[in-house]
């Protein structure tokens, strides 16, 4: 699996693409980090225990990553590969 490492000012972390499950949205991933829609991105929300609105029986957590103003130019429609067709599951620390 091709790996990643996001550099952000309060650290760095890296990410596993899984090419096998979800081969258009890991190609169009990287299509976006190789035209540099992703650089300067900002992160715009955290969703966590202390602030979600989410029913309290089915909590979210995430964090939501928002390109620059030029990704506008690059971002195109893709097919959806949904988790029922991939097998991949929403789970602590997925990248989705």
């Amino acid at each position: 699996m091709p790996q990643l490492l996001i550099d952000t000012q309060v650290g760095s972390f890296a990410i596993a693409l899984n090419v096998r499950a979800a081969p258009r949205t890991c190609a169009y991933f990287l299509e976006l980090v190789r035209r540099g829609a992703l650089d300067r991105a900002a992160i715009f929300r955290v969703v966590a225990e202390a602030n979600h609105t989410a029913r309290d029986d089915f909590p979210i957590h995430v964090v939501q990553l928002g390109p620059i103003p030029a990704f506008e130019g690059v971002r195109h429609a893709i097919p959806h590969e949904s988790t029922f067709v991939t097998g991949l599951r929403h789970r602590r620390g997925t990248v989705s």
